[in-house]
């Protein structure tokens, strides 16, 4: 059996990679921007419950600002040879957003 795995990115996936991480980016930006700012804006959302989750927001914002940000960077390299720092730093970013994320959302639901 013939494997054909290498590490490179066609074109077309690196497009429709980075297409799809920049939607996935604003979404994720406008939606919980629009969260916390009904959440600061409307006096009567700021109960205790609701702080978690604007905390939650403000983790799945991270997430989009950061992670996604370097997602679509990563995406328009071809080679990922060539760009290990910046691959390493998108790893980095992805297990603090991902763990953040998870916590808020584990906490806010208990």
């Amino acid at each position: 059996m013939e494997e054909n795995c290498s590490r490179t990115l066609s074109t077309t996936s690196s497009v429709v990679l980075a297409s799809l991480n920049g939607i996935s980016g604003i979404l994720t930006i406008t939606g919980n921007s629009v969260i916390l700012l009904a959440l600061y804006k409307t006096p009567s959302l700021k109960t205790i419950s609701n702080y978690f989750v604007g905390s939650l927001a403000c983790a799945d914002l991270s997430v989009g600002l950061l992670a996604n940000s370097l997602y679509v960077a990563l995406s328009g390299f071809v080679s990922l040879r060539e760009i290990q720092g910046l691959k390493n730093a998108e790893t980095v970013v992805w297990l603090l957003t991902t763990t953040a994320t998870t916590f808020q959302f584990v906490f806010c639901c208990s």
